[in-house]
């Protein structure tokens, strides 16, 4: 996609001013994902007696909250 000169200046521009030299998109999304996951895990291993309805429950409320 092609954007106009103003617009890739801005982006210049912003990218100078608030966005640190060190911070990488990639590390960010890795550390989020892992983190996201760990809780996710912990919070399935100390669940108890868990019915299938319940457990079925879980992919649509991700897909749900998803939406919002």
């Amino acid at each position: 996609m092609r954007y106009s000169n103003s617009v890739t200046n801005f982006r210049e521009k912003y990218r100078k001013e608030n966005i640190a030299t060190h911070y990488n998109g990639l590390l960010h999304f890795i550390f989020t994902s892992a983190w996201c996951i760990s809780i996710i895990t912990a919070c399935i291993c100390l669940t108890d007696q868990v019915s299938w309805k319940e457990w079925l429950i879980l992919p649509f409320t991700f897909i749900y909250t998803n939406f919002i």
